[in-house]
């Protein structure tokens, strides 16, 4: 059973929620993972939050309809089974951590509204192949989920070499920095 001390700032979190609009953004990662020519997948998921360190403690932080925001909600999604928990293949060393948290929060400080248009910049990405919305600087001023997720990552990492506008929680979940928690527990302990 995992407790809060199993995660670790940089980590992501990929939740499963019900509602209208959650259903639809799984809809489309089912259509966007068929055009990627990609196995079936049991799960997918509809919003992406990241694990940080502030004042010494965990905290999630996450964009969603107030902006981005940082809140001490993570004690609730360590057992649940609708939120898939990823880390990292290659540990992140104390600085990166720092700066992975002091990315996220540091979006949390300025006025950045959540970016509703980004849905429909999602779906003509997804049908089309064609990215139609904001890029590089002129994105990060309104944020999705799954967008704040992929700029931590690659302003630490270099995960996604620069191009973190058009990201969604399947990219998130596919990249290959991370890792399934659980999965890498169950290959240390072999």
């Amino acid at each position: 059973m995992k407790t809060i001390n199993d995660f670790n700032p940089g980590d992501v979190l990929l939740f499963y929620n019900n509602g209208f609009i959650p259903k639809a953004i799984r809809f489309f990662m089912r259509i966007y993972n068929k055009k990627k020519k990609l196995p079936e997948r049991k799960m997918y998921y509809n919003h992406v939050a990241v694990v940080v360190n502030l004042w010494g403690n965990l905290f999630i932080a996450e964009s969603n309809k107030e902006g981005v925001t940082v809140n001490d909600t993570l004690e609730r999604y360590v057992n649940n089974k609708n939120v898939l928990h990823l880390t990292w293949k290659k540990p992140l060393s104390k600085e990166e951590s720092d700066h992975f948290s002091k990315t996220a929060i540091g979006y949390s400080l300025r006025v950045t509204r959540y970016d509703f248009i980004n849905f429909f910049d999602q779906i003509y990405y997804i049908l089309t192949g064609k990215w139609r919305g904001k890029t590089g600087e002129k994105s990060r001023k309104r944020q999705y989920c799954s967008e704040l997720a992929a700029v931590c990552m690659d302003e630490t990492r270099g995960s996604f070499n620069g191009e973190t506008w058009n990201k969604n929680p399947l990219d998130i979940e596919l990249c290959e920095d991370l890792i399934d928690y659980d999965t890498s527990k169950i290959s240390k302990q072999v």
